[in-house]
Parts: C-alpha cells; structure tokens; sequence
C-alpha cells in the first residue's frame, strides 16, 4: 500500500505514523511469543501460540506500509533545504531504501545551485545604492541629483525595488537579500544607537527586524546585530 503525500512534512507524518503502528505490531507479537512459552496451555482453553501467525502477518503487513512509506518520502520533491534535511531525518530512523541518499545527494544539490532571481535583483540595486552613497552631492534631505546621473540612478533604485518586491526568494539567501533592500530602503539603522532603540518601539519595525535577523540565520550569513534587543 503506498502513502501517497504532496509534502515533505505530510511524508515524513506519515511515515512516523507507520512506524509507530509497526513497532506496536512488533511488540504484540514478542508478547504472544513470550506467553506462548511460558504458558503453552493458553487461558481458558485459548492458547496463545494460535494468535501468533495472525499477529505476525500484521507485523509484515505494517513493516511493508513503512517501506512503502519509505520509498514515497524519498520521491517527493524536496523545496528546500530543510525539506532535505526532513527526509534524511527520518530516513536515517529506519532502513533506508536502497539508492535513498544517493537521490537526496541529487536534491540537495539541485536546491544549493537553483537560480535564485532576487539575489541578482538585490545585488544590481545594492550597486545602485553604493554609488548613490559615493556621489558628493548626497545631504540630510536626500538626493540632489545635479549630476544626470544621479537622476537616473534614482529611477534605476526606484524601479529595481518595485521588481524586488513582486519578485519571491526561492532561497534563503534570496529572502535575506530581500529583506535587506526592504530594511534599507526605510530603516538603515545602526543597532545600538539611541535611533535604533526608538524603532524598535514599533511594532511592526521589531517584526520587520525579526524577520531580517531569522533570514540571514537560514541563510548562514553574517548579521550585523546578535540580538534584537
């Protein structure tokens, strides 16, 4: 029987599932084992030795739904990391199906080397804003764009972010990278400063930090605060 899951969660519920009902099985007919031995005359006529080839055929029965269980979890599409890291999880709580790791090798690598369109996105923008930051003509009140071009520069800034903001990360990298631009392009805050501790007063710049922080997490990098308070 095969458990068919369109997740890689559902997958791995269900195969914990199965084998919980496996080592039930198991254990009912160790049980059956041990009384049939110890008591061969059963109870009130009922031995216990007749109950076992029963038991038994249920053990197979719940040991093939975990294969079965086994082999679908390694067949469903993995779309991240943590995905990945799922199904090694639970497969390494069992007997792995043959040629398991080498497929989750594969998936691995295939997540590690997908294109991710936000990073070259937030990578053009960061550029952008760099040469914004260089330009002489930069005061409290913004952009005075006497050079052409800084004008467009702006218009470049502008439109990148736009696209940045319809465009989803597929990666965390991507998602850390979106969540700078987002936090740049409002709240370029050093934290540890007396500005910084007033922000974070708002809650939904607090959340907005949160999420940056969490992003970079996932995605190995540096931060460039440790904490949010």
């Amino acid at each position: 029987m095969h458990y068919k899951a369109h997740t890689v969660k559902a997958a791995v519920e269900t195969l914990t599932d199965l084998r919980e009902r496996l080592a039930s099985a198991e254990s009912e007919v160790e049980g059956l084992r041990r009384l049939a031995e110890t008591m061969p005359n059963g109870v009130n006529g009922k031995s216990f030795a007749d109950s076992l080839p029963k038991a038994e055929a249920d053990r197979d029965k719940a040991a093939a739904n975990v294969a079965d269980a086994a082999a679908d979890l390694v067949k469903v599409e993995a779309r991240t990391m943590q995905d990945v890291l799922r199904k090694v999880a639970a497969l390494l709580a069992g007997d792995p199906p043959e040629g398991a790791f080498e497929a989750l090798t594969s998936e691995a690598k295939r997540i590690l080397e997908q294109d991710d369109p936000v990073i070259e996105l937030a990578q053009r923008q960061m550029r952008i804003r760099d040469f914004l930051n260089s330009t002489p003509n930069m005061e409290e009140s913004g952009w005075m764009p006497e050079d052409p071009r800084v004008g467009d520069a702006i218009d470049a800034l502008i439109k990148l972010e736009r696209e940045i903001e319809k465009t989803p990360p597929r990666t965390p990298e991507g998602l850390a990278m979106m969540l700078d631009v987002k936090w740049r392009e409002t709240l370029d805050v050093t934290p540890g400063t007396d500005i910084w501790a007033s922000i974070m007063d708002d809650p939904e710049t607090r959340f907005l930090a949160t999420l940056r922080y969490g992003a970079h997490t996932l995605a190995g990098r540096k931060r460039d605060f440790e904490k949010l308070d």
